[in-house]
């Protein structure tokens, strides 16, 4: 065999060599995924308290979350938790509502109204507890009872309203929006 032919040949078998050493490369890789996908991903327990969208989850490395809101049965139970009572409308049946609280700072009462899925909020915290981010169209502020109250909305639908109360904070979130007199009763009657 030529030098010329000996170069030709170790070419030919780096080239496979190659091909093969990069099939096996990512078959291990493939392997090394599912199996982090299995036993990472598998683990479907979450933290004490529930898992939820409001706070809770996961942040990589498979550290989880704690979860701040504690699903309560009662308006009482939340109000013992919170460490202060909340009034709603009375024509909020307790069994129609989802009840949730943070310890010592917040009470999220969620129900339906007609087709609306609505939230109220009472917390300590001064600065807007609403847990809504959107930008809307329309920020106002409307006087109802003395209470200032910012709304945000669009096209003459409120999706969100926040006031304060003395040392409490107060928030409605409306996912279908509601005109300005239901807001209005709901703001008079929330305390």
């Amino acid at each position: 065999m030529t030098n010329q032919e000996n170069i030709a040949k170790s070419e030919e078998l780096k080239k496979h060599g190659n091909k093969k050493l990069s099939k096996i490369m990512t078959l291990a890789l493939c392997g090394t995924l599912a199996f982090s996908m299995l036993t990472g991903c598998a683990n479907t327990d979450q933290p004490e308290g529930g898992g939820s969208s409001m706070g809770g989850g996961s942040m990589g490395g498979g550290v989880q979350v704690p979860n701040p809101w504690a699903i309560c049965e009662t308006l009482t139970v939340a109000e013992e938790s919170a460490g202060f009572e909340m009034v709603l409308p009375e024509s909020i049946e307790e069994e129609d509502m989802a009840i949730k609280a943070m310890k010592d700072s917040m009470i999220d009462v969620e129900f339906t109204s007609g087709d609306d899925k609505i939230s109220v909020r009472k917390g300590t915290a001064s600065d807007s507890i609403s847990g809504n981010f959107t930008v809307y169209d329309d920020v106002e502020e409307v006087e109802t009872d003395g209470i200032t109250v910012t709304t945000k909305g669009a096209e003459d639908l409120i999706y969100v309203a926040t006031w304060n109360v003395g040392d409490y904070s107060f928030a409605i979130n409306a996912v279908d929006g509601v005109d300005l007199e239901t807001l209005t009763n709901l703001v008079k009657t929330v305390k």
